[in-house]
């Protein structure tokens, strides 16, 4: 660990002292993507005595590229969201659903029984965002344009490099890695060497190997 580490509880309770002082159960969420909103929207709803601090690394908005990248909802995706009330109804606002049709030469049409909702990245998680601060107020914060730095997971405290420059010390009761397939948090676990890290990938119906399904984190 860096010398930045605090090895005393009561600096340890000096850092925790800060947005949410009446705060008995902070948690610290590393990435403002879908799977991280939708995460502390739940949380927040199930548990009363929580706050959550948001850390993503793109700045607000997301990069110059974001608002073009598109991608579909299918309806496993669409019934989690669904869960928090009304949610998916401000998400259908800004997208649009697909029918699957094509065939392949000699095969009858395909037809999905549930439409795929395409739409942008950036109108997902803003909107997702947007409610997630409406409901549950100043129990939720957020900090763009802050990268994962270094995480003292005996201490509990999780370093915070800041795009505008300098770093913040945070501490936590519970950290969640929502950040990606290149998941810092992801990473100095594995690096603990307590955690063993499994990829695994859907076969295509022709035998080969599509991307990674699923990531599986065995403690």
């Amino acid at each position: 660990m860096s010398s930045a580490r605090v090895d005393s509880k009561a600096s340890r309770a000096q850092h925790r002292a800060g947005a949410h002082d009446d705060a008995s159960f902070k948690v610290c969420v590393v990435g403002a993507g879908p799977c991280g909103l939708l995460f502390s929207n739940a949380l927040l709803r199930q548990n009363a005595d929580a706050v959550v601090e948001i850390f993503e690394r793109a700045p607000k908005g997301g990069p110059p590229h974001d608002g073009s990248s598109g991608f579909g909802l299918g309806k496993r995706a669409c019934d989690a969201i669904d869960e928090v009330p009304g949610l998916l109804s401000e998400v259908e606002s800004v997208g649009t659903y697909a029918y699957l049709s094509k065939a392949r030469p000699g095969q009858a049409p395909l037809r999905t029984k549930d439409g795929l909702l395409r739409l942008s990245r950036k109108k997902l998680t803003s909107v997702m965002l947007r409610r997630l601060k409406a409901e549950h107020g100043s129990r939720v914060r957020e900090t763009f344009g802050a990268q994962c730095g270094e995480i003292d997971f005996g201490e509990r405290l999780l370093n915070v490099r800041l795009r505008r420059g300098g770093t913040r010390r945070v501490a936590y009761d519970l950290l969640v890695g929502a950040d990606g397939v290149n998941s810092q948090v992801r990473q100095q676990l594995v690096a603990r060497g307590d955690v063993r890290v499994a990829h695994y990938v859907r076969p295509r119906a022709n035998g080969r190997h599509d991307r990674p399904g699923c990531l599986s984190l065995t403690l």
